[in-house]
């Protein structure tokens, strides 16, 4: 080759360029590379929407539970006795306390039964229905319709539980008693506190404490 102005040239040999070999593995790291980055990015973004699906699902069953009607968690056939309560002596549930609905087996006939926590739509006062199997009215006591020591209002109770049948009950004002069938017992906190139960078809009343 001629020089040009003064200038030699020299002609690019295979020594001066980058092997083969070296462009085809930087160009395979280049795309390795690009891949990696494209496939972080999907992960991120799939991990991204997982979360806020889970943050709406969350949202969505905490609205269902604050809205579902209290009478979806009673079966069918306690559903039905209700109306007869709302008809004839104005009563609605009370979701004052939580649980607002016991079930157990309350005449001991061996099937489900149901104590629901209600109040008066008319002057407030709470009370307690006991919805039986096999009974067709349903039991109230409260809300209007006095029982035990506390007249015909339950307002002041704040904590009730179930206790099973074949448990022995003290009082210090009445005779020991062992149930022959679950009870409810009901109490206000650091208080007083009473066994409600049903003996030959009737509701009793067992003072347990001041």
């Amino acid at each position: 080759m001629q020089p040009v102005d003064g200038i030699n040239i020299i002609p690019a040999s295979p020594a001066n360029s980058p092997p083969t070999d070296e462009k085809n593995s930087l160009s395979t790291l280049q795309a390795y590379a690009l891949l990696k980055s494209q496939t972080t990015w999907t992960h991120l973004r799939r991990l991204s929407m997982i979360r806020w699906c889970i943050v709406l699902l969350a949202f969505a069953c905490r609205v269902s539970a604050q809205t579902a009607p209290p009478d979806w968690q009673l079966p069918n056939w306690a559903q039905r006795k209700l109306p007869i309560l709302a008809r004839e002596k104005h009563i609605e549930f009370s979701t004052r306390i939580n649980p607002f609905v016991w079930r157990a087996d309350f005449d001991g006939d061996g099937v489900a039964d149901y104590a629901v926590f209600i109040k008066s739509s008319t002057t407030g006062k709470e009370g307690i229905s006991f919805l039986l199997r096999k009974e067709k009215s349903p039991f109230l006591i409260g809300a209007g319709t006095a029982f035990g020591n506390d007249g015909d209002d339950f307002s002041w109770l704040d904590l009730w539980s179930i206790e099973d049948r074949g448990t022995l009950q003290t009082s210090y004002y009445e005779k020991s008693v062992r149930l022959n069938r679950d009870s409810l017992l009901v109490a206000k906190s650091e208080s007083a506190s009473a066994l409600i139960y049903f003996k030959s078809g009737k509701l009793i009343w067992q003072q347990q404490g001041d």
